[in-house]
């Protein structure tokens, strides 16, 4: 939620829970000529967040985008420990 304020509050265009037909990503994220489909985890790795975003196809409806959009699969990992972010990881399609 905190991630979601901050980024509407820059003016950012963007979505939380934004539904799949098999779930909802956390966020997705449009700038510019970029979509970004973000899964956060918590004391999990951003391996697991990605192979969600996959999985649960978040990314699909965006796919066909690819020819106008870069279109970016983000896994972020929180650490209760830290409490901070752990890892991220960023695929391209």
């Amino acid at each position: 939620m905190a991630f979601y304020c901050m980024m509407k509050a820059m003016g950012a265009q963007i979505n939380s829970e934004v539904s799949s037909s098999k779930g909802r990503a956390d966020a997705v994220l449009m700038a510019g000529k970029h979509v970004y489909v973000i899964e956060f985890k918590i004391n999990k790795t951003a391996d697991n967040a990605l192979r969600q975003i996959r999985s649960k196809g978040y990314c699909e409806q965006y796919e066909l985008w690819k020819n106008t959009y870069d279109v970016h699969l983000v896994g972020i990992s929180f650490s209760t420990e830290s409490r901070n972010i752990a890892k991220w990881k960023e695929i391209v399609l």
